[in-house]
């Protein structure tokens, strides 16, 4: 089994491709995009499973309000094990007020580089790019 560090967690495991879809299928039976919301808020408040970020992507999609898909964006984020791809996510996201924050929230984690702390010749992050 292949072992992931997260930044905040301990050693957790990937999501398999079964226990995705089962996720998939329970986060669509609900019957309101609200019910979805409070669902996955539960999901990724109390799993160690890490997944990828078109896996999150695929399950925020279901929830149609914008402040709740950025609520559960915010979240999902510890829980991807492929940050560099987060912009699937961030996409998902149409305000850019709220992509702006959701980007701040990113930087402000541990281990993030902020603007000040940043090397002034490092690329460009993708969400950013695509503000620009």
């Amino acid at each position: 089994e292949k072992w992931i560090v997260n930044q905040v967690k301990d050693p957790v495991s990937q999501i398999s491709v079964a226990a995705f879809n089962k996720l998939l299928a329970q986060t669509r039976k609900k019957t309101s995009s609200t019910a979805r919301a409070a669902f996955l808020e539960n999901e990724f408040n109390n799993t160690s499973r890490m997944m990828k970020a078109k896996q999150a992507s695929q399950l925020i999609q279901l929830v149609n309000s914008e402040n709740l898909r950025l609520k559960l964006a915010k979240q999902s984020y510890l829980l991807v094990s492929d940050p560099e791809n987060f912009d699937l996510v961030s996409k998902l996201i149409n305000s850019t007020s709220k992509r702006n924050e959701l980007d701040d929230y990113i930087a402000a984690l541990p281990g993030n580089e902020t603007g000040d702390e940043a090397d002034d010749h490092s690329p460009m992050n993708n969400t950013n790019f695509q503000i620009v």
